[in-house]
């Protein structure tokens, strides 16, 4: 699998995604092509790119970072829904917020076999050390959009 198939299957499981899919629903019928084009170019993707479901839990497996970012941006996902559905939401306001407790819910799935908490707890902080830095290896390396650039992103499809 190449570099930009797997940067685009990566790209279609981000918070980023909804968002521009979310954007692009909203978007009248003639201006959801021009939306469509408008975000592949900002973010320097083709526009139909597809990934065989196969090849890509074949690369989640090959490569544990890979995993990490996808598990990471899932639960970043569904705390985001479940802060717009408790009421007032501001991306901007929770963008920092959001990305630890995300972590620490991938984290505590891996970890949910130890029973001590002391044990728990040194290796919750050894594994946050790491799947932060994977997770914005993986963002940097593919040129994946983070909580923090998808406002920039958003102001760029406006004007």
């Amino acid at each position: 699998m190449s570099y930009k198939q797997i940067r685009a299957y990566l790209f279609t499981k981000t918070y980023a995604y909804t968002v521009f899919q979310e954007y692009i629903r909203k978007a009248g019928r003639n201006e959801k092509q021009k939306v469509q084009r408008r975000i592949a170019k900002i973010l320097l993707l083709k526009p139909t790119t597809a990934v065989s479901i196969a090849d890509s839990n074949s690369i989640l497996r090959h490569d544990g970072k890979l995993s990490v970012y996808v598990r990471i941006e899932h639960k970043l996902i569904q705390l985001i829904k479940e802060r717009k559905n408790r009421g007032n939401f501001d991306l901007i306001e929770y963008e920092y917020a959001l990305l630890d407790p995300a972590i620490e819910r991938v984290i505590g799935e891996d970890l949910s076999d130890i029973e001590n908490d002391k044990e728990f707890d040194e290796q919750l902080m050894t594994f946050k050390t790491i799947y932060i830095s994977w997770y914005y290896q993986t963002a940097a390396k593919y040129r994946l959009p983070t909580l923090r650039i998808i406002p920039f992103l958003l102001r760029l499809l406006r004007y």
